[in-house]
């Protein structure tokens, strides 16, 4: 028992600096994220679940930053440019554990914000044609779960008493 009380103690505290990492997240800025993933929601995923296991940690791994390198985000030359440091020694530094997290998030600011080579990519890619057609299904999507929310009361209204003349008639047959 003591084992299980000690494992179920572990990952109560591992989901709470999961969801810390998360609002972290979100507190930063999801914005940029999405500017690093040029609006992709899929990529936007993944980086955000790197992005939130690094606000866990403290720290960055090589595992990490390779996903913002998979999604085309240029990670290693911008924390090159914020340790003024050559590309080649981001890599030895990841080794060391010398990349905190704060360094990849101002590293990630400056791609995102001003005139970073990633600003203003989720608003570009809204305004495509592409951009624009994922928006109104998006848009229609969330107006039928509203609208099929508002029916939610009649219809179960409608539920109760097609149960309610249900049990009836087998009342009936019953007796």
């Amino acid at each position: 028992n003591d084992v299980i009380d000690g494992a179920c103690v572990d990952l109560r505290h591992r989901d709470h600096q999961i969801i810390q990492g998360i609002m972290v997240a979100a507190d930063n800025g999801l914005d940029r994220l999405g500017d690093a993933a040029g609006g992709e929601p899929e990529k936007l995923a993944r980086l955000g679940a790197a992005y939130s296991k690094m606000a866990v940690k403290g720290k960055a791994s090589m595992e990490e930053l390779n996903i913002f390198l998979e999604a085309g985000v240029p990670l290693i030359g911008a924390l090159a440019q914020h340790f003024g440091i050559a590309e080649s020694a981001v890599f030895a530094f990841s080794q060391q554990g010398r990349i905190a997290f704060t360094d990849v998030d101002a590293a990630i600011k400056d791609l995102t914000t001003g005139s970073g080579l990633l600003a203003g990519q989720m608003a570009a890619m809204a305004d495509t044609a592409s951009g624009k057609w994922s928006t109104l299904k998006d848009n229609f999507v969330l107006g039928a779960q509203q609208m099929g929310m508002g029916m939610l009361p009649p219809i179960k209204v409608a539920i109760d008493d097609i149960l309610a003349d249900l049990d009836q008639a087998l009342e009936q047959a019953a007796s």
